[in-house]
């Protein structure tokens, strides 16, 4: 369930140092992102719009710490206002409130 999956994400998901490095970080950043888009897809309207922006955005971050963990210092960092935006227009959305990064 998106609620689920927003809450978990909120409270645990912009660590960045995860015990298996910016890899396995940027798995549970993609992850997420599946699962959110997913669901965004099962219930449609206007959920269906803000999983996918929401999950755009995890997919970008998770695209940047792959590219830091292969030596790339040179890539775009993630836009995290948009990202929360998104989360918040995702619970929004769902019909719940309280979405926060970190």
């Amino acid at each position: 369930n998106i609620e689920r999956e927003l809450r978990s994400f909120s409270t645990g998901g912009l660590s960045m140092s995860s015990p298996g490095g910016a890899d396995a970080t940027a798995q549970k950043f993609s992850d997420t992102a599946a699962k959110i888009r997913s669901e965004g897809q099962s219930a449609g309207g206007d959920v269906e719009g803000a999983a996918s922006a929401f999950a755009d955005d995890l997919d970008k971050t998770a695209d940047m710490l792959r590219q830091l963990s292969s030596g790339n210092l040179n890539m775009q960092r993630p836009d995290t206002a948009a990202m929360q935006q998104h989360g918040n227009d995702l619970a929004e959305a769902c019909g719940f409130n309280g979405f926060r990064l970190g």
